[in-house]
């Protein structure tokens, strides 16, 4: 059958990039390039070929059979293909595949709902198997915030609006054209929402001490008159940021830092400098290297590679930054930690270690992502004593 042989080499391709993809990187770009120098793959087979790999990503390291059948039984699990019946390509398939629902699949390819996500017991959610379904069921949408001032452009995309600050599509690579026409910034729904909730706690003056390409500190300056401090330890990140942030160039402050070792940070606004030292501000925004688990719905690529001892070391050095970034602060003042990841280690177990640097905790809170199409977050508000 001629669907069938070309569905197994659209497999074959899909296995060969998985083995040859760096575990631990990202793969949306390995995957745009390998298509870029393989200009024989068409619309069809293109989107076949990533659901595939996307498909072994999600849950298909969790099936206990080799990569190749991995690789189909989880494609099958999560899609429909007009093209070829499961059936058609492996037996073992039921012909009323279609009729089963995602549990019954799993449950028919041996896999155990919990084995679809790394160290589910320390996932920090009550209804631990309705979270693990939904990361895999529910569409990721990317969400970008819109300038001020461009609300109200006009774009042949398919968009969802959400609140009229924030716009929506199943396609990255239209919201990437608005964003060249300067419509809009890069910053997922779930953001803006914690982002927005935490406005009022946010005094001046305000460090957000791992800034990377300053998401958060652009949400800061759009929606306040406030004035930013910025830093991080990766210089090339900190270029990005200057260059988004050319709008709000006489409010922001940027500065290349190390959080977990300095005890100076010399920050700079076009001619201006200002060499911070000892308990300078007023508000300190640690949005904190994490294990990434709140976004794998959208990047499951990490998912299956994550550890322990992963998990152990973005703890410990959530810890030393949060310690550090804390005798910057003035007493009565506060700092937000922020994560996008679902494990308690990172999350609501830190905060005795946080009190124990002489933070009192305020507020606590998650953004379920996975119940409205965004990532999941941790945030909470700690008041230094």
């Amino acid at each position: 059958m001629k669907q069938v042989h070309f569905f197994n080499r659209h497999v074959d391709v899909a296995l060969d990039l998985l083995n040859s993809h760096t575990a631990g990187k990202p793969f949306a770009p390995y995957l745009k390039s390998f298509f870029k120098e393989k200009k024989k793959y068409g619309g069809r087979d293109r989107k076949r070929i990533s659901n595939l790999c996307y498909a072994w990503f999600r849950l298909g390291y969790s099936i206990p059979l080799d990569r190749r059948e991995q690789i189909i039984g989880a494609y099958f699990i999560l899609h429909s293909d007009r093209f070829v019946h499961p059936a058609d390509v492996n037996s073992k398939f039921s012909e009323d595949w279609d009729q089963l629902d995602l549990k019954q699949r799993l449950h028919f390819m041996g896999v155990d709902v919990k084995d679809i996500f790394p160290l589910t017991g320390f996932v920090d959610f009550s209804d631990l198997e309705q979270f693990l379904l939904d990361q895999l069921e529910v569409r990721p949408t990317y969400f970008r915030k819109i300038h001020p001032g461009a609300l109200n452009f006009q774009e042949d995309v398919d968009l969802i609006e959400t609140d009229g600050t924030s716009i929506g599509s199943y396609s990255g690579q239209a919201l990437n054209t608005l964003r060249t026409k300067g419509h809009i910034e890069i910053q997922d729904r779930s953001s803006q929402d914690v982002m927005r909730r935490l406005l009022p706690e946010l005094q001046e003056p305000i460090w957000d001490c791992c800034a990377a390409s300053g998401g958060k500190s652009l949400y800061i300056l759009d929606e306040t008159p406030r004035e930013v401090f910025a830093s991080d330890v990766r210089s090339s990140i900190l270029r990005s940021l200057k260059e988004r942030s050319k709008r709000h160039k006489s409010r922001l402050f940027i500065g290349q830092a190390n959080v977990i070792k300095v005890d100076k940070v010399k920050f700079r606004r076009q001619d201006k400098t200002i060499m911070v030292d000892g308990d300078f501000f007023q508000t300190i925004l640690v949005d904190a290297p994490c294990s990434g688990s709140g976004t794998w719905s959208r990047n499951p690529e990490f998912k299956p590679f994550l550890t322990q001892q992963d998990l152990d070391r973005y703890v410990q050095r959530q810890r030393e930054i949060v310690k550090n970034a804390a005798s910057f602060l003035k007493v009565g003042g506060k700092l937000i930690y922020l994560t996008c990841s679902v494990y308690q280690n990172e999350n609501q177990a830190q905060l005795d270690f946080f009190e124990s640097c002489g933070l009192q905790v305020e507020t606590t809170g998650y953004h379920y992502g996975h119940l409205n199409q965004s990532d999941s977050m941790f945030y909470s508000v700690l008041v230094k004593k």
